[in-house]
């Protein structure tokens, strides 16, 4: 049977997404140092790259990018090329410890139950040089975290009996037309609990309406004193 979908919360779906404004000063930091390696502009190529790859994969390919361009400035002396991986080296390390926190989810500190928004959700958008929570990231975030879902015979016949008397209990609200019996939980004394189950306790049945002729009454008695 097709999973029924009973809930969904966009609310849960926007407190993710919304902790982009306290993720972007730590991206633009990381781009940043990204920059300073001269390892090219930061686009979208490259952002896919670093999320989909390992910090340690992250950092041998761009240590082999640095080598290769070494070989072919062809600079071959070590008291030149070293303190220049020395440098480079330093600006990696650096651009892969603010990576590391930020695919670690420590720069993002959460102020509620839901769960944090991750690197590998975001886009890079080079037209706007800006970062953003892509659709599917967004369509992939409802489906797992804001949708309720049953999946049995079992659990949706229960749902469909528990709609039934959703529908039953909003009818009898407005037949009763008294907020207070809801609200204060009295409807409940219509109705007897016990081990062997639920029934119609016809004497509060009784008494509500004798109830509501005297409220009648005396209403009416008010309203003839007035005139």
């Amino acid at each position: 049977m097709k999973p029924l979908l009973i809930h969904e919360d966009p609310t849960i779906v926007r407190s993710i997404t919304n902790q982009l404004r306290n993720f972007r000063p730590h991206l633009q930091t990381m781009k940043e140092k990204f920059l300073l390696m001269d390892m090219g502009e930061y686009d979208s190529e490259t952002h896919d790259f670093l999320k989909s790859s390992s910090i340690n994969q992250i950092r041998k390919e761009y240590l082999s990018r640095f080598d290769y361009e070494l070989k072919n400035l062809g600079v071959v002396n070590s008291s030149i090329t070293d303190p220049m991986k020395d440098s480079f080296k330093v600006k990696l390390e650096g651009f892969l410890d603010t990576l590391q926190r930020i695919k670690s989810g420590e720069v993002l500190i959460s102020h509620s139950n839901t769960r944090k928004l991750r690197f590998d959700e975001l886009k890079f958008m080079e037209n706007d040089n800006d970062f953003l929570v892509g659709s599917e990231a967004v369509e992939a975030m409802t489906e797992d975290e804001a949708r309720l879902y049953l999946n049995t015979d079992e659990e949706i016949e229960f749902y469909e009996i528990v709609k039934d008397i959703e529908t039953k209990g909003m009818e009898l609200f407005t037949r009763m037309g008294s907020p207070e019996y809801f609200f204060k939980g009295e409807f409940l004394k219509l109705f007897n609990f016990s081990k062997d189950g639920i029934e119609v306790d016809p004497k509060f049945v009784n008494g509500y309406f004798r109830h509501k002729e005297i409220q009648e009454r005396v209403s009416n008695r008010q309203k003839e004193r007035m005139r």
